[in-house]
């Protein structure tokens, strides 16, 4: 080998080495250490370049320092390619599968904003042992009949004890929140649960106390309304206003009586027998409300007012010149005639008929506020 030959041999595997392509680089310089096998540079280079090639360094005749592709990468490369797939299907099918909920949640969003979630009036539901009666927000207007319109002139009494005239008028009331109302008037048993005895006079024969607590006053109302309040400091129990009786009576009724204008109807509806009998015991309104005629006359927060100048927003009437010592009954119990059984009965007018009468034809109801 000549030395033009040997010098272009030298600089192309010297070229190739550089570039990581050793194989071809160790076949030039095994033919140069055939031809100068005393050259030690020659050997030197061969000895890396095999040693390259020993350590498993790829080598490839298109492209500098490019790893030849082994069939384990290309085992590995296809399952790539098939976990990207079934990743990319995946996501797809999810897509799919999701639309027709979105457009379920959509629609739902819709309805829950256009729809506002309220409770139907007669739901039930029970607080401190009690069954009360949902009332939603509504209007009460209630006509005056006109024979109720000759009872007094006397609207009001002040502090005094003037009485003051009024015109009687219309209840025009708009209730802006529910409230719950005790299913039943407020029996013995519940009475001595929270009181420890039972004033009742209508007590002889009565071997499970379900009878309407009565020969209770206003004040005596008020204590237990105190007791039960600190036994159950989150319910906020109180007696109804004259309004929240009224509405709750009505149950949404335009007529006379809460049945209808027919007053031969009443025995359906309420014991007028001039006994005391236990609650629930007659058919209720359209609410499920019970004897809320007959039975017992209730006790209700208002002083007394004639006229039904109710406020308009169904509070009681509780005006600080207005005399403390007559408060409001609702209702017409066991010996009253019709005229104190429909809703503009209030029977609460009398002399002794302030907030310490004691009557066993009188109890109450509680009220909750939502």
């Amino acid at each position: 080998m000549d030395k033009t030959t040997a010098e272009e041999m030298w600089r192309q595997s010297t070229k190739y080495y550089a570039e990581g392509r050793y194989r071809k680089a160790a076949d030039l310089l095994r033919q140069l250490a055939e031809n100068f096998p005393e050259n030690q540079s020659v050997l030197t280079a061969l000895s890396r370049c095999e040693a390259a090639l020993s350590a498993n360094v790829r080598d490839t005749t298109h492209a500098p320092r490019q790893q030849i592709a082994t069939p384990n990468d290309a085992r590995r490369d296809r399952r790539r390619r098939i976990w990207v797939l079934i990743a990319i299907a995946a996501v797809a099918l999810i897509a799919i599968l999701a639309i027709p909920s979105l457009r379920m949640f959509k629609k739902a969003t819709s309805i829950s904003t256009t729809l506002p979630a309220s409770r139907a009036a007669g739901e039930e539901a029970t607080f401190a042992g009690i069954r009360f009666v949902w009332c939603p927000p509504g209007k009460l207007v209630s006509p005056l009949p006109p024979d109720k319109k000759i009872y007094s002139k006397s609207a009001w009494r002040d502090v005094e004890g003037h009485d003051h005239e009024g015109e009687w008028k219309d209840i025009m009331v708009t209730f802006e929140r529910g409230f719950w109302l005790s299913k039943f008037e407020i029996t013995q048993a519940q009475w001595k649960n929270v009181m420890g005895q039972n004033p009742s006079f209508f007590q002889e024969g009565n071997t499970t106390d379900n009878r309407p607590v009565e020969s209770v006053s206003w004040n005596d109302v008020q204590d237990f309304l105190r007791r039960i309040n600190q036994i159950n400091p989150t319910m906020q129990f109180r007696l109804p206003s004259d309004s929240e009786w009224h509405y709750a009576y009505l149950a949404g009724a335009s007529t006379r009586f809460y049945w209808g204008d027919d007053t031969s109807a009443i025995h359906d509806y309420a014991w007028v027998d001039g006994s005391i009998h236990d609650v629930g015991g007659k058919k209720p309104n359209a609410w499920g409300f019970y004897d809320m005629s007959g039975n017992v006359s209730e006790w209700v927060q208002d002083k007394f007012h004639w006229n039904h100048d109710v406020p308009s927003d169904g509070s009681a009437w509780e005006p600080a010149e207005a005399d403390p010592h007559y408060r409001m009954k609702r209702g017409g119990f066991s010996q009253t005639s019709p005229d104190y059984w429909d809703s503009c009965g209030a029977w609460g007018f009398e002399p002794f008929n302030g907030p310490d009468e004691k009557s066993q034809w009188l109890g109450f109801r509680l009220l909750k506020p939502n």
